[in-house]
C-alpha cells in the first residue's frame, strides 16, 4: 500500500502535534491495519506530553496503545488474519499500525484481538486500559465482602469500580475530587460516593465501613503524594493499597505509625509486567485479561459507553491534549477518530 499515513507526535513539553509518515509495505508474517479509533490514556499520556514520569528520556514521544481498526493488507505466511477483520491492536495513535505475528513476539506492541460482533470498535479500545484495571484487582487478592475504595475515577478507576463488584467487592466507594465523574462512577457501579476537596474522605470511608476502615484500597489518581497517606489513614488494620496510576512524584510517609503498627500492605501494579506467556501458577496473561474483558463486553457485564465524553477527529488531538492539560471537568473518555 504506497502513500502516507498520519500519527501523533509530542514534540517537547506540552507540545503535540500530527505528522505524516510513510505507509509501510507489509513482509513476511506482518499485517497492515488502518485505524478506525483509539481511545487516549488520560493519566499516562499527559505525564509523557508534559516530560514528568522518571522514565522519560525526551522527546519526540509517540503516544497511544489502545487502537481498534481494519486489516487492509497481510504479508506473506500470515493466515491468522484476512483482509476486512476488525482488530484491537496496542498500536500508537496512528492511521496505520504494522503489526508483527512472528513466533517469537505474541505479545506486546504486536498484540493484537479480533473483536466480536455486538462489540462496537469505541468499546473495544477500553479493553487495553481494562486489563491494567483487571491485573489490579488481581494483584489486590480481593475477596468476597471486602470493602472497596477507588481514589481516583477516570477510566481505570470506573473499571476497577466495575471489576470490583463482579468480584464480589462490598461496598464500593467512589473518591475524586470531581463532581462529573463521581455520578459516572454511580452508574459504574459504585454504592457510596465521596467528594474529595468538599467531603471529610477518611471520615466518611470510617463511617461507611463501621468504624473498621477500608479493606483494599486503588490508587488511580497519579497523584500519590497527596492520596497515599489519605489512603493509609483510612485502611482497615492489615489492609491492601494497590498503585495502579502512573505516580510522578515521591511519597512521604511514617513506615513506623502509619505501615508497620497497622500492618498495611502497599502494593505496586504495573500491568505491562503481567506474563505474556502463561504458566499453570498464574494462567492470567494479559492477553486473557484483555478477551475476557471483551466477552463481558459482549455479555453486558461491563458498560463502558457512558465512560466516552468526547470524540475528536484525529486532526483535534492538538487541542484535545490541551483539555487533559488544562485539567477542566467534563472529560473523561476521549477518543481519536481516525475513519
Amino acid at each position: 500500500m504506497a502513500g502516507s499515513g498520519k500519527r501523533v507526535v509530542f514534540l517537547g513539553p506540552g507540545y503535540a502535534s500530527i505528522e505524516e509518515f510513510a505507509l509501510p509495505q507489509p513482509g513476511p508474517r506482518q499485517v497492515l491495519v488502518r485505524s478506525e479509533c483509539s481511545l487516549i490514556s488520560g493519566g499516562t499520556e499527559l505525564h509523557l506530553l508534559l516530560g514528568q514520569l522518571s522514565t522519560h528520556r525526551g522527546f519526540p514521544v509517540y503516544p497511544g496503545y489502545a487502537a481498534v481498526g481494519t486489516v487492509a493488507e497481510v504479508g506473506e505466511g500470515v493466515q491468522e488474519l484476512q483482509v476486512g477483520q476488525r482488530v484491537l491492536t496496542m498500536g500508537q495513535h496512528s492511521s496505520h499500525i504494522l503489526l508483527d505475528l512472528a513466533v517469537d513476539k505474541p505479545g506486546g506492541p504486536d498484540y493484537w484481538e479480533v473483536i466480536a460482533p455486538g462489540v462496537s470498535s469505541e468499546e473495544a479500545t477500553f479493553a487495553i486500559l481494562g486489563s491494567v484495571a483487571m491485573h489490579a484487582v488481581r494483584r489486590s487478592a480481593l475477596q468476597l465482602g471486602e470493602s472497596v475504595a477507588v481514589f481516583g475515577v477516570g477510566v481505570v478507576g470506573q473499571l476497577l469500580v466495575q471489576l470490583a463488584r463482579l468480584a464480589g467487592a462490598c461496598p464500593v466507594i467512589a473518591v475524586d475530587l470531581r463532581e462529573d465523574r463521581l455520578q459516572l462512577a454511580r452508574e459504574s457501579g459504585a454504592q457510596h460516593l465521596v467528594q474529595a476537596g468538599k467531603d471529610d474522605v477518611v471520615g466518611h470511608l470510617l463511617e461507611i465501613t463501621n468504624g473498621i476502615g477500608v479493606r483494599v484500597l486503588f490508587e488511580a489518581t497519579h497523584l500519590g503524594e497527596g492520596t497515599i497517606p489519605l489512603m493509609m489513614r483510612a485502611a482497615a488494620f492489615g489492609a491492601r493499597l494497590v498503585v495502579v496510576g502512573s505516580l510522578p512524584k515521591k511519597v512521604e510517609i511514617d513506615p513506623y505509625t502509619e505501615l508497620q503498627r497497622r500492618e498495611l500492605a502497599i502494593l505496586g501494579c504495573f500491568q505491562p509486567l503481567a506474563p505474556i506467556v502463561p504458566h499453570h501458577y498464574f494462567p492470567w496473561t494479559q492477553q486473557l485479561n484483555r478477551r475476557l474483558f471483551l466477552e463481558w463486553l459482549q455479555q453486558g457485564q461491563l458498560k463502558v459507553g457512558h465512560l466516552i465524553t468526547h470524540r475528536v477527529p484525529f486532526t483535534a488531538a492538538p487541542q484535545a491534549y490541551k483539555m487533559l492539560e488544562r485539567g477542566r471537568p467534563g472529560w473523561t473518555g476521549v477518543i481519536l477518530q481516525w475513519s
